[in-house]
């Protein structure tokens, strides 16, 4: 017993010893999770989170994986992960949570692998040294069925709210051949993607000339809530006067809160469309005569787009004549007054004074010389003593430039003496300017 008390005594720092470095590591963990829970439905958004957790704090963030799923778009968001706390028995644990939005096309089982994170956190002792921590989530299985009632998700928007409007980019009232009507369809749905709701089928109209636009997505997904917009746009051309008809839209969705198919619609809207009276008649003709003809149809809309805005062409081309002959006439005119200036400004007291400041200060000497014999020509005050300011510069201009003490006590001079005679306006004549 003695012996085995001896030997327990003298294991016990080593043991302590052997745990230092391990109380040091802070515990970590990741898990990944699908939410909303309970049944998935295939075209049916849905997120995947995957997170990471430590029980100190994370020096660099996690590296989330690139999620890739079979018979499913997995997009990762653009903004980076967010924070959060959790309590774990007594410890407080401090997370990053990773948000990917998933949709399948099929129905059948999607296996979502498991993943390892690594990140930095700081170690648990006192020096909060960075420590390496890699974290493993567990893989999931994920069943997804097909809508109850549908047979395809072709078409089909599945989601818990859609809401379904039009927009026109002019009245329907007081139409004419040759006007062109902008339909605008606008989808809107909760915990959805733009690009993942049924676009919008516009029919060709006898008498019309249908041109459909590219669709624009806005999606939004700040606060945890996602919200899409889809806006599918086409302009009608109207061709022949008459009445038309512009035909109602339908949009089938299944609706995840009732789980029932459900039908949103678009009243048909009914035109009259009048004659035009600037319009050729020679032009429409030739349209009805070779309407498959994709160059007639350019040249139909083209004709029609100057006869409706032939009075604004008109004016631009005015305004552009207007514009090219003033500047012939004046623009000679302008430069010599301009230049005039220049010259006028550059051969003036204040612009040769300061000239010689920034010689002095900045450059050779050979060139504060040239500055200051430019402003001795034009300044006649006897008052301040140019022979001895040349004297400073010549030394300097002899000696490489090397004696800047002589230029700052020359630039000190000429500031002191233009304070001084700052409000004088006639300036004395002297007889010796070159010294």
């Amino acid at each position: 017993m003695k012996n085995a008390a001896q030997c327990l005594l003298l294991s016990l720092p080593f043991s302590l010893l052997l745990s230092l470095p391990l109380s040091a590591q802070p515990d970590g963990g990741a898990r990944a999770y699908i939410r909303p829970d309970g049944e998935l439905y295939a075209g049916q958004l849905f997120s995947l989170y995957i997170e990471a957790r430590t029980e100190t704090y994370f020096l660099t963030p996690p590296s989330f994986p690139h999620v890739a799923l079979e018979d499913a778009i997995a997009i990762a968001p653009q903004q980076r992960g967010t924070s959060f706390s959790q309590r774990v028995g007594g410890t407080l644990y401090a997370g990053i949570r990773q948000r990917f939005f998933i949709s399948a096309h099929k129905t059948g089982m999607i296996e979502i692998p498991a993943y390892t994170l690594t990140f930095l956190a700081a170690s648990l002792d006192s020096s909060r040294e960075p420590v390496s921590i890699s974290v493993i989530t567990e893989p999931l299985s994920i069943r997804i069925s097909m809508p109850p009632g549908v047979d395809s998700i072709e078409g089909l928007a599945v989601t818990p709210e859609l809401r379904l409007e039009e927009r026109f980019d002019t009245p329907l009232e007081d139409l004419k051949v040759g006007d062109a009507i902008t339909r605008s369809v606008i989808l809107e749905a909760r915990s959805a993607l733009g690009f993942l709701l049924p676009e919008t089928q516009f029919e060709e109209l006898e008498g019309m000339a249908v041109y459909g636009s590219q669709p624009r997505f806005e999606d939004d997904s700040a606060r945890g809530r996602t919200l899409a917009r889809r806006i599918d746009s086409a302009t009608y051309l109207l061709q022949r006067e008459g009445s038309f008809e512009l035909p109602a839209i339908t949009v089938d969705w299944f609706d995840l809160d009732s789980n029932r198919l459900r039908t949103l619609s678009l009243q048909s809207h009914a035109i009259e469309v009048a004659a035009n009276p600037f319009l050729d008649s020679v032009v429409v003709a030739s349209f009805d005569e070779d309407e498959n003809s994709q160059l007639t149809e350019y040249f139909v809309a083209t004709i029609n787009w100057l006869i409706l805005y032939w009075l604004q062409i008109v004016i631009l081309l005015g305004m552009t004549y207007l514009t090219i002959t003033m500047w012939r006439k004046y623009a000679g005119r302008i430069y010599l007054h301009a230049l005039a200036a220049i010259q006028k400004m550059r051969a003036s007291q204040r612009w040769l004074f300061t000239s010689l400041l920034l010689s002095c200060m900045f450059h050779p000497a050979a060139r504060a010389r040239h500055s200051l014999l430019s402003w001795m020509l034009r300044d006649n005050n006897k008052r301040f003593d140019k022979t001895d300011a040349y004297r400073q510069i010549r030394a300097g201009y002899r000696e490489g430039g090397q004696k800047n003490l002589g230029r700052l006590q020359l630039l000190r001079a000429l500031v002191a003496f233009r304070f001084r005679s700052g409000s004088e306006k006639n300036w004395q004549s002297t007889t010796d300017l070159n010294p």
